[in-house]
C-alpha cells in the first residue's frame, strides 16, 4: 500500500514549520552548521510540498521557486549570528539629569573558536557628558592576572577623547581590552 498523498503533504508541511520554529526559537544559540542544515531541510520540505500540490507545473513554478528561495534567504539573514564579538546593548541613551542610571554591557563571542583577546570601544555622543559622569566597574573577581604573578590583569582600560571633525567637539571614549589566558 503506497504512502497516501495527504500524509506526505502533512509531513512536508511539518518539516517546514519545524525548521521555521527551530530557527526563530534558537536564534543566537544555534551553531552555524546547524543553521545551514535546518535551512536546507526547510527548503527541501518547501519544494516537496510544492511538488505534492503540483505548484511546480507550468507557469506557477516561475513564482513558487523564487518565493521559496526568498523566504529561505530572509530566514538566513534573520538568524545568522554576527562575526567576532558583540556587545549588548549596542546603543544606550543616558539621561544627563538622572545620575543613578546603570547599564550592564554583556560581551559575547560569536565564533565557534575561542577568542583570546578582544577590544571594545565605548563612544559617548553627548557633548554635555564627560569622563567624570561615568564609573566603569569590573568586579574584582573577574579580573585575573594574565599569567602567574603578573601585575597586568586580563581586563585593561583606557580613557581617551576623540576630536569630531565637523563640530570640533572632544568626545569621551572608553577603550577596554579583554584577554583570555
Amino acid at each position: 500500500m503506497p504512502f497516501p498523498k495527504t500524509y506526505r503533504t502533512a509531513l512536508w508541511w511539518t518539516v517546514i514549520a519545524s525548521a521555521a520554529f527551530a530557527l526563530v526559537a534558537g536564534k543566537g544559540t544555534i551553531p552555524r552548521i546547524s543553521i545551514v542544515l535546518i535551512l536546507c531541510s526547510g527548503v527541501i520540505g518547501a519544494h516537496l510540498v510544492a511538488w505534492e500540490h503540483q505548484w511546480l507545473k507550468g507557469w506557477r513554478k516561475l513564482f513558487v521557486i523564487p518565493i521559496i528561495l526568498l523566504v529561505a534567504t530572509a530566514f538566513f539573514f534573520l538568524v545568522w549570528p554576527p562575526h567576532g564579538i558583540s556587545v549588548t546593548p549596542d546603543v544606550v541613551v543616558y539621561d544627563p539629569s538622572d545620575t543613578k542610571e546603570n547599564y550592564i554591557f554583556a560581551i559575547k563571542n560569536n565564533e565557534d573558536d575561542p577568542i583570546y583577546a578582544a577590544e571594545i570601544k565605548f563612544k559617548i555622543e553627548s557633548p554635555s557628558l564627560s569622563f567624570e559622569d561615568f564609573d566603569m566597574y569590573v568586579p574584582y573577581s573577574s579580573i585575573k592576572p594574565m599569567y602567574r604573578n603578573s601585575p597586568f590583569s586580563d581586563i585593561c582600560g583606557v580613557f581617551a577623547t576623540n576630536k569630531e571633525k565637523k563640530n570640533n567637539h572632544r568626545r569621551p571614549n572608553f577603550l577596554y581590552v579583554i584577554s583570555r589566558n
